[in-house]
Parts: C-alpha cells; structure tokens; sequence
C-alpha cells in the first residue's frame, strides 16, 4: 500500500474516525466510534498531562475535559493550539472562557483536517484524492454550588465530512468538581460526548462516550520551595477499555513550567512531554508525544493570553 495510505490511516485511526468511503469502516483508538477527534488532547497543556484533565485547572482549555472547571475562571482568558500530524494532518483548537456575576461562561471550537489521502478502489487502482474533516463549536456554563461543589455543562455541535459525504450532530458534556477537606485536594467527574450524529450515507456515527473521574494534588515540594500538582485520572468509554492517566506539573520558576505524562488508553500515546513559559498575561505552552509503533511524533503548541 501506498504509504501515504498507510500513514495517514494509521494517524487517523489515533486522531479521528477513519473511515473509508467504500467500506465505510468506523475504527479509533477508543473502540468502534466516530468523531473520535473529539477524544485528542486539544492544547500543549493538557497532552503533556498525559490527557488528564477531570480535577486540573487549565486555563480555557478546560472546559474540554470538565465544564465544571471554568468556575475557576479569574478574568478573560483565550488561547489557540495547533496540532502537527505526519503526512500534512493538522488540528486546529480555539477557546474562551470568562467569568460572570453569576458563573462563567465559554466557548471553543476544534478542527481536524487530514489533508488529501489518495483513494483506492479494491484493485489497488488511484479513485482521486478525498479528505477527512471533523469539526465542532461548544458553548459551556459553569457556577459553584456551595464553596466546595462546582457544576458545569456543554452543549456541542458537531460536523463531520468524508470525502463529498456530510453529517452533522450534537453532542452534551456534564462535569462536577468538589473540594476535599484534604488541603490542595480536589475531585473532579465529567460524562462526555453524550448525543447523536445524523447519518453519513447509510451509517450513523457513534459518538465516543466517555466517563470519567480524577485527583489533583496542589502543593509546594519540601526541598525546593516549588509549587507543584500532580493528577490521576480513570477513564471509562462506553466503546474500547478502561485507561488511567497520570500527569506531573512543576512550576520550576516563575515563569518556566515542566510537564511530564502518561496514559495506558491509547495505541499511540503512552508518554508526553511539555514546557511552559509566562510572561506577564502571556503563555506559550509545547508538548511533545512520541507516537508509539510509528517513527513519528504529535506536536503541540498552544499560545493564551489571560486578563484582557
């Protein structure tokens, strides 16, 4: 097979539904799902954390892995990220977040796009190019309860394109988080990706449901006077196994930040790697993921500014 062939399936089965236009075959790395772009890590920040996310906050990203995080938003924050692939595929992540009197609010939209992957009818002969995109928009509420309980939701509206075939759909996103009376311990739960696609030709998407709960740790290590969270979270999809994912973040001075994770819930992804660096309401983020079974790697790199 063509190794552009090869190589883009082989991505895409990690970043999205790879479906071919004649089988119609729906495959990623969380079982038998569609819209599985809606499963990526989408800023440098949350990779590097392995993908855990449910109890960390992580700016306005954060309403991607729990809505109910955004009541920890402060002030106006923004950021972008993008996504390098192998072979031309891209993705594409903005948010929004801002407190409000009552609440806070935010919105981000996501794009992955394969770029042209040759087609190829059952004899090997070239058909043309097609290419694979799915896209979102979510808009995201969140208030605090009591002084320990924080509720959030997310209604999204999904798109999904292959070749000259279209779908549409929508999906809900619910999280909690809560306080611990352990000082710096946080819990967090969220159900993901709840809903429905339309049918693209004769097959109906499945959505990738997932749910899942997790620890952050907040402190200062003893020895070096550095702030420091660690995170654990377990992931239950309705379709493919169970996962864990750790993550480690080190404010290793006051404007340079470390990043070391790890998740056993992906065929490609085991360890990420990432640094951060703020100025003033500025911070660059990069993460870096070694794609197992594949001389390739995911990069990541996420701009945000904050109070503006």
């Amino acid at each position: 097979m063509h190794r552009r062939i090869l190589t883009a399936s082989i991505v895409l089965v990690c970043a999205m539904s790879s479906l071919q236009v004649s089988a119609q075959t729906q495959v990623s790395e969380s079982g038998q799902t569609g819209m599985s772009s809606l499963l990526i890590a989408p800023s440098a920040r949350i990779a590097a954390l392995g993908g855990a996310g449910y109890a960390i906050d992580n700016g306005s990203s954060s309403q991607w892995s729990n809505p109910a995080l955004l009541t920890f938003t402060d002030k106006r924050k923004a950021e972008f990220t993008h996504t390098e692939w192998i072979e031309g595929i891209t993705q594409e992540y903005a948010a929004f977040a801002t407190p409000l009197d009552h609440g806070s609010i935010g919105i981000a939209v996501h794009l992955l796009d394969s770029g042209d992957i040759e087609g190829r009818d059952d004899y090997g002969s070239y058909t043309g190019n097609y290419s694979i995109t799915t896209a979102g928009i979510s808009f995201t509420y969140a208030a605090h309860v009591t002084s320990w309980l924080s509720v959030g939701a997310t209604y999204k509206k999904l798109y999904q394109k292959i070749a000259e075939e279209t779908a549409g759909g929508n999906a809900f996103d619910a999280g909690i988080t809560i306080e611990t009376p352990v000082t710096g311990l946080r819990f967090g739960a969220a159900a993901r990706n709840y809903g429905r696609m339309d049918k693209l030709r004769e097959e109906r998407s499945k959505l990738p449901e997932t749910i899942g709960a997790g620890f952050c740790y907040s402190g200062i290590l003893p020895m070096y006077g550095r702030y420091y969270s660690a995170v654990a979270d377990y992931i239950v999809p309705r379709y493919g196994d169970n996962g864990v994912r750790l993550g480690f973040n080190l404010n290793a001075s006051e404007h340079l930040f470390f990043r070391l994770g790890y998740r056993n819930d992906s065929d490609f992804e085991d360890f990420c790697y990432g640094a951060g660096f703020v100025w003033d309401r500025i911070m660059a983020d990069l993460s870096y993921s070694p794609l197992s079974g594949i001389s390739d790697e995911a990069l990541r790199i996420t701009l945000a500014i904050t109070g503006f």
